[in-house]
């Protein structure tokens, strides 16, 4: 389906753009991992004292956060395979 796709110049541009923004999302991935593990070793440090895992390492978990609803934006709202066949589609109109 994408060999027929990449044909069509328009079509083509669309799932460059789609490959780019799953890369990004992807990206996001190992910062969301190393900002957890960064995170529980900061908040298990401080073990005895009072207070939530965020109030112990606000900045980890604030990262961590952060490329969670990054990831979970690029990867939903990437409708550029969508937007590749409409693009196809418009040739035969």
């Amino acid at each position: 389906m994408q060999a027929l796709l990449k044909r069509c110049p328009p079509a083509a541009e669309e799932l460059r753009k789609g490959r780019a923004q799953t890369r990004w999302a992807l990206a996001l991935v190992p910062v969301m991992a190393a900002a957890l593990l960064v995170g529980k070793h900061q908040a298990d440090q401080q073990k005895n004292e009072p207070g939530s895992a965020f109030s112990k390492a606000p900045v980890p978990i604030s990262f961590l956060l952060g490329a969670f609803v990054g990831f979970g934006y690029l990867s939903f709202s990437n409708t550029h395979f969508d937007k590749a066949i409409e693009a196809y589609n418009r040739r035969f109109h």
